[in-house]
């Protein structure tokens, strides 16, 4: 019995987790793929820039006009900006930052809160134990 109550406190901490959302300010540096640390942007040409100036365009603006487009499984705010095949994706029901996925790809833990999946399960389970129980009320033990 604790084994079953352990697996069910598994099962359910790691389908419930979520994630906060970043903060927007961060946007435009983050989704062209430049490293952030505190308000520093530093820049593929080794220069750095206080990030309220390059979402300002004040510092980097020749960084800032680049065309882009967000890698797989990078945080995205913009609809357009993913690169090709990929769209922006966050699990029905989880707080956090859309990132950038194939279409149609589909996270484990939405398939685990899938209600239809668990009542698939318990019927299977249904139909299996209870074939069992049948059998053996006609099986006689020698």
């Amino acid at each position: 019995m604790k084994s079953i109550v352990s697996l069910a406190l598994l099962i359910l901490t790691n389908t419930l987790t979520a994630s906060a959302a970043i903060d927007p300010y961060y946007k435009e540096a983050l989704q062209r793929g430049y490293p952030v640390q505190a308000d520093t942007v530093f820049l593929p040409d080794g220069s750095k820039c206080l990030l309220d100036d390059f979402n300002n365009q004040r510092c980097g603006k020749e960084f800032f006009d680049l065309e882009y487009c967000v890698p797989e499984g990078s945080p995205v705010w913009d609809d357009d900006v993913c690169c090709n095949g990929l769209v922006p994706y966050l699990a029905d029901g989880v707080d956090g930052q859309e990132t950038c996925r194939k279409k149609g790809q589909v996270d484990f833990s939405e398939i685990l809160r899938n209600p239809f999946l668990w009542l698939g399960i318990l019927i299977f389970n249904a139909v299996v134990f209870g074939s069992l129980l049948l059998a053996k009320k006609f099986i006689k033990r020698k």
